[in-house]
């Protein structure tokens, strides 16, 4: 997401990728020869290589596309009688010893960062749940009479710390982050009238007659009746701009 460093890890990965490194290079079976090219070349694929946890995206995939991963994946293991020379022999065996040594490092991360707050005990939003999204703190309110929230959004879904939302009136999907979201506590019907509200949008009950030349947009006027009493003649153009309610 744009502007928000906690949703891209950007701001954490590379300290990590820096940690893991140096967790590897230090390792006591390649303490001399970590900047080897069949070495540092390894521990870098092994990094690209494993599916981060906080974005669920493979940073090979992310850089060349899925369609391409097949020809960015290692064998597992290999079998002594297809390796053939000293220098297969080496480079097979420093890949299995770093990746054992990168799968240990990743889990004993994972564990410190979730010790304390384990994914089954975390509050998270659920589907259907309604929700209002806090207007960016670091710009002014459109106006001084604004409300500092927009909404509400019906909660499609939440993924780490990203929510996926959808607009109660006007229907557009968008992800925003939990830090700028608090539940709308009511139900379905006061939630939508609080976004007609947020929206500046009305729903139409009747249009009582029409004049003008069908062929000409701009020469059409509706006699329109909204569900607030009001009945006024409006432009085509005007009407495009509200919301046609089945009532």
């Amino acid at each position: 997401m744009v502007d928000r460093h906690e949703s891209n890890g950007v701001e954490g990965t590379n300290k990590q990728i820096l940690r893991h490194l140096r967790t590897l290079v230090h390792d006591l079976r390649i303490p001399k020869k970590w900047s080897d090219p069949t070495v540092l070349s390894l521990v870098l694929f092994v990094i690209n290589d494993g599916v981060n946890s906080e974005t669920g995206v493979r940073p090979l995939d992310a850089t060349f596309g899925s369609a391409d991963g097949l020809y960015f994946d290692l064998p597992e293991t290999t079998s002594s009688s297809d390796v053939t020379t000293a220098w297969v022999k080496g480079l097979d065996e420093d890949l299995k010893h770093i990746r054992a040594v990168s799968f240990g490092y990743q889990k004993k991360l994972i564990e410190g960062r979730t010790k304390d707050t384990p994914e089954e005990s975390q509050n998270c939003f659920q589907p259907g749940d309604f929700v209002l999204h806090q207007r960016n703190p670091d710009y002014p309110l459109p106006t001084k009479l604004s409300s500092p929230y927009k909404g509400p959004y019906e909660v499609i879904q939440q993924r780490k710390n990203d929510v996926e939302c959808r607009h109660l009136v006007m229907g557009n999907v968008t992800w925003l982050h939990v830090t700028r979201l608090k539940l709308f506590v009511g139900n379905r019907e006061d939630a939508y009238k609080v976004a007609l509200l947020d929206a500046d949008q009305f729903v139409i009950l009747k249009i009582h007659y029409w004049r003008g030349d069908p062929s000409k947009r701009s020469d059409m006027f509706f006699f329109v009746e909204f569900t607030d009493g009001d009945a006024v003649l409006l432009l085509q153009s005007c009407i495009e701009h509200a919301i046609v309610g089945m009532i």
